[in-house]
């Protein structure tokens, strides 16, 4: 009562063939394996990477973000050198203004002098050509 056995020689193929299959999976197996860790050595290489690229970009922000600051700040600055340039050329201009006030009222002042000298000197030859005033009448007498 028996089952039909294959031949002998097909069973010792079978294994064999059974040997190749099990190393092709053990083979496959390690690949599978070496691209898991691969992939997860990919995968924390990426998180990494995209963690440096946000601090280079917080640090290009708060770069951006000081040369912003500096900008303005050179910006008060020059308009405040602005300001205090045309404060020291509207003072220079006031001075040069005073000055030419103080040369004409100096030169007022000399051509007054002349004159008044001209009208002393004319004083003093009309009194040397009139003659002498009389004596003053003396006091009354009580």
């Amino acid at each position: 009562p028996g089952e039909a056995r294959p031949p002998r020689h097909q069973d010792a193929g079978l294994l064999t063939q059974l040997d190749h299959v099990r190393e092709d999976l053990r083979k496959t197996t390690r690949q599978l394996l070496a691209k898991d860790r691969r992939l997860e050595e990919l995968q924390k290489r990426n998180e990494e990477l995209a963690w440096e690229k946000r601090e280079a970009l917080r640090r290009v922000s708060d770069a951006e973000a000081e040369r912003d600051a500096k900008r303005r700040h050179f910006h008060e600055k020059e308009q405040e050198l602005l300001a205090l340039q045309r404060k020291s050329e509207h003072q220079r201009a006031a001075i040069e203004e005073r000055g030419r006030r103080f040369e004409r009222k100096e030169e007022e002042h000399r051509v007054q002098s002349a004159e008044l000298q001209r009208q002393q000197k004319q004083f003093d030859e009309i009194q040397e050509r009139l003659p002498p005033p009389p004596p003053p009448p003396p006091p009354p007498r009580p």
